[in-house]
């Protein structure tokens, strides 16, 4: 049976008899939105309790990251994650639209510090362009994800 040891730590018995202690950390996941828990199991109170600072610190440091994270990176981490979602035509056709257009215009940004205008002269470029109406827009709704993420 688990017993609270102190905010995040828990006390645990294993079949054995062994004592170990879960660390438990909240955070939120910077793609999905979601918040998520991460666990460590520590053989002491002690170790338990700097295990968790370290988790904690990873995660903060996690959280800063994505600061420096560009729109290209962010955009091929997303395109893999739905990859397994999507039909290959609609993942080659996303995965185009983002490495031929919006990267060289836009992917060196890091999300923190892309702007609307930055969008808007994009959009306004796209305008100019023969793309449909329906590949700007696609276009749009990716950007507007990754901006969402760190903005």
């Amino acid at each position: 049976m688990a017993k609270d040891m102190q905010k995040g730590i828990k006390e645990r018995i294993l079949k054995d008899g062994t004592t170990v202690y879960d660390c438990i950390v909240s955070y939120k996941d910077k793609m999905t939105g979601n918040w998520k828990l991460k666990t460590k199991t520590a053989p002491s109170i002690g170790k338990a309790k700097k295990l968790r600072a370290e988790m904690q610190h990873e995660l903060k440091d996690g959280f800063t990251q994505p600061n420096r994270v560009t729109l290209k990176v962010y955009l091929d981490e997303w395109l893999e994650m739905m990859k397994s979602t999507w039909a290959e035509s609609t993942y080659e056709l996303n995965s185009d639209n983002c490495r031929l257009r919006i990267c060289p215009a836009l992917g060196d940004t890091p999300l923190n510090l892309l702007r609307t205008q930055q969008i808007q002269q994009f959009i306004n470029q796209q305008l100019g362009s023969k793309l449909s109406k329906k590949n700007r827009d696609n276009d749009l709704s990716y950007i507007k994800t990754g901006s969402k993420i760190c903005g």
